[in-house]
């Protein structure tokens, strides 16, 4: 399958970081400062090398504050177009993906706006194909239960659970995708993109997996957010 230029990174920044307490009372979790800079602006940064210059931010909380750094991000790098959906309420990633549907490309790279993984998103391209629906960035990790937990055989991803779906070692969901567009059809109009969406697309061999062993980091929780400061930093630099 021909892939056309994919220039479209759509990033989840709509949870609330109830986990983070006070740091995301007001703050929306993918604008906490890292290094005294918003993480959302080093995640964009890094999807900017990746030749991708559209930019859709699915917001919610506190969704002023992301508009307002969409726009100075924008006036900063003029060559970058960044568009801010808001959803109608709390309606979960896969509510946030459908009702902003009619502003995505035919094929889109999904990332969560809270977590990093230093590898290439240009790979998962080679694993789409007519029959695929997505294609997953998989990390190995020691615990699975914070996170969506991943079968596969070969490159198919064969069971995907929600978070505390299996512990102990093995393969979770990466939070970097890439989707057609045709995964709306398979969306809630409220609802969970990793509960409602995917387990059945697995079921039905219709996501694929690349397996990563690099550099991952979820700010979600306090322990991991104060990593951040000098970890990613570091990330940045030894991959300049």
């Amino acid at each position: 399958m021909t892939m056309p230029p994919i220039r479209q990174a759509v990033i989840l920044c709509g949870g609330i970081g109830s986990r983070l307490g006070e740091l995301t009372k007001s703050t929306p979790k993918p604008l906490l400062p890292v290094a005294g800079r918003p993480f959302l602006a080093f995640l964009i940064d890094r999807l900017r090398e990746e030749k991708l210059d559209r930019f859709l931010l699915l917001a919610a909380f506190e969704n002023e504050q992301i508009k307002r750094f969409a726009a100075e991000y924008m006036a900063q790098h003029p060559q970058v177009t960044i568009e801010v959906a808001v959803e109608p309420g709390r309606v979960g990633t896969g509510g946030a993906i459908w009702h902003a549907r009619d502003a995505l490309d035919a094929y889109f790279y999904l990332l969560n706006g809270d977590s990093w993984l230093n590898a290439s998103l240009r790979d998962l391209d080679t694993l789409m194909t007519a029959d695929t629906m997505g294609v997953l960035s998989l990390r190995h990790v020691e615990d699975r239960s914070r996170y969506g937990a991943v079968q596969t055989q070969g490159s198919q991803v064969t069971v995907f659970g929600g978070s505390g779906s299996a512990s102990g070692p093995g393969y979770i969901n990466g939070g970097v995708y890439l989707f057609s567009k045709d995964i709306v059809e398979h969306l809630p109009e409220d609802g969970s993109l990793e509960q409602v969406t995917l387990p059945p697309l697995a079921e039905q061999g219709k996501l694929s997996g690349v397996p990563r062993d690099c550099y991952f980091i979820d700010i979600g929780v306090i322990e991991d957010f104060d990593r951040a400061q000098t970890e990613l930093m570091g990330q940045i630099a030894h991959k300049a």
